[in-house]
């Protein structure tokens, strides 16, 4: 059951990063200099300038693990967070990780060489949405013919953006 669910909310996750990636309307370049915390203040000024007040980030997994190099050792506020093992609040952002694989024909979630995507900054209340038509469900079925007992487990939802300038990407 936990791994029909997880899957369920992995494919989810995978439409909304799709989304947000071929639809961005801001791009910051790092030209393979300044990728981490620098990157986001670059991204977080690009989204503002198109009025949008960002909120959020959502890292790969490199990024993630790059950003997090700028922290230790350091005495920087979230230090102690990123000791731990968590990301701490970048620019004033909710931070989130997101290590599905991107359904993209045009961009790559990673961060490891040039060209390749790896973090979303963008205002939550305006990027884009999902629509729920029913949440996650699970039926259980009964098959005394074969003497089998199972579950059925779905979802059905759809997600778009709304407001392109609303979302910037951090390209390597």
């Amino acid at each position: 059951m936990r791994k029909a669910g997880a899957s369920v909310e992995n494919r989810l996750n995978q439409l909304v990063l799709t989304c947000l990636l071929d639809n961005a309307g801001n791009e910051h370049d790092t030209g393979g200099s300044n990728q981490g915390i620098k990157a986001i203040a670059s991204a977080v000024g690009l989204v503002k300038e198109d009025g949008y007040i960002p909120d959020t980030i959502v890292l790969c997994p490199q990024a993630e693990a790059l950003t997090l190099k700028e922290f230790v050792p350091t005495g920087y506020v979230g230090a102690d967070a990123a000791m731990a093992g968590r990301l701490p609040s970048l620019m004033g952002l909710r931070a989130f990780t997101c290590g599905v694989t991107d359904d993209s024909s045009t961009y790559t979630w990673q961060y490891d060489s040039d060209g390749d995507i790896g973090m979303l900054v963008y205002d939550s209340r305006n990027a884009g949405g999902i629509a729920m038509r029913r949440d996650l469900t699970v039926s259980r079925y009964e098959d005394p013919i074969r003497d089998l007992v199972g579950c059925t487990v779905t979802a059905r939802f759809g997600v778009n953006y709304l407001a392109a300038n609303a979302i910037c990407r951090v390209e390597y």
